[in-house]
């Protein structure tokens, strides 16, 4: 995501630091592949759906007890869950 004005950059600079971060993570990477996540807000809340899901399913106590891990986006709009 980002902001066309570079509004936020006035307040937050830790801000650049965590996009910096999360631009380099392959699920960013690969939905942009896709469509820019500048202006796919669904896209870049899918692609930090999966990441976070990896992040998870790579803890050593989630891969010993052989959990599985499953990567479902919230809709509160329409009530509903949809897996990715």
């Amino acid at each position: 995501m980002n902001d066309k004005d570079g509004a936020y950059k006035k307040h937050f600079n830790h801000i650049d630091d965590i996009v910096e971060t999360i631009s380099k993570e392959k699920e960013e990477i690969d939905a942009d592949k896709t469509t820019p996540k500048a202006t796919n807000y669904l896209g870049a809340i899918n692609a930090n759906i999966k990441h976070s899901a990896k992040l998870i399913q790579d803890n050593p106590i989630i891969k010993e007890h052989k959990v599985q891990i499953v990567s479902m986006r919230y809709d509160v709009h329409i009530g509903k869950a949809e897996q990715l």
